[in-house]
């Protein structure tokens, strides 16, 4: 069987398709967006926050927005409405980049013993970060504090620099809600919300 050659208008038309591709590939967004898309992050915010501020958010619970922020190392600012347009970019972009940092931070889980013998167990997430709280919108957090506790579990934020966790059947679960109030009675700027949350890895849920 003869061999087979390709010409060179077919090596022309290879080189042509891959060009091609090369640009229907090109980056999302702007130059500004992929320069920044890797310090931007998820930040709970009170529900009344969206009434003053036209921000980026999505609904979480009856108390809580998650809203986003781009991360300036001490500070952050939030993330407007406006900026999606000047990145050039949807929600669902900003979303899939936030979640993707915050998974990316380094997470320690304190954990506590209580009950008889200590039996049970609880999580505590603290960190200096400004994101301890936040963390709870993420599935792989999720699912991490469920191998701990099991599930489903409750959760209380009542601040932004803490997560607390606790078996959904849990002995001593009243007196974390009264301390869940005394943080967020405390938490200034800060407080986000005395509820506490029911969590399964597929929606959380005020109680």
């Amino acid at each position: 069987m003869p061999k087979k050659f390709i010409t060179p208008a077919a090596i022309a038309a290879i080189i042509l398709m891959a060009v091609s591709f090369v640009v229907l590939q090109k980056p999302v967004g702007t130059e500004e967006w992929q320069s920044v898309q890797g310090r931007v992050y998820p930040q709970l915010t009170r529900v009344s926050t969206k009434t003053v501020l036209p921000l980026v958010y999505d609904a979480f619970t009856k108390d809580l927005d998650i809203g986003y922020v781009l991360d300036k190392d001490t500070s952050y600012d939030f993330i407007m409405q406006e900026s999606l347009a000047r990145w050039q970019i949807t929600p669902e972009i900003l979303r899939k980049a936030a979640l993707k940092n915050i998974d990316a931070l380094e997470t320690e889980f304190d954990i506590g013993t209580a009950g008889e013998n200590g039996s049970e167990h609880y999580v505590i997430i603290e960190t200096a970060d400004g994101y301890a709280a936040s963390r709870i919108v993420s599935p792989s957090m999720r699912k991490r504090i469920a191998k701990e506790l099991g599930s489903p579990y409750a959760v209380a934020i009542p601040v932004r620099d803490i997560l607390i966790a606790w078996p959904a059947e849990f002995s001593i679960g009243h007196q974390f809600v009264e301390q869940v109030e005394k943080e967020y009675q405390a938490g200034g700027n800060y407080k986000l919300t005395s509820k506490v949350h029911r969590v399964t890895q597929a929606e959380v849920t005020q109680m």
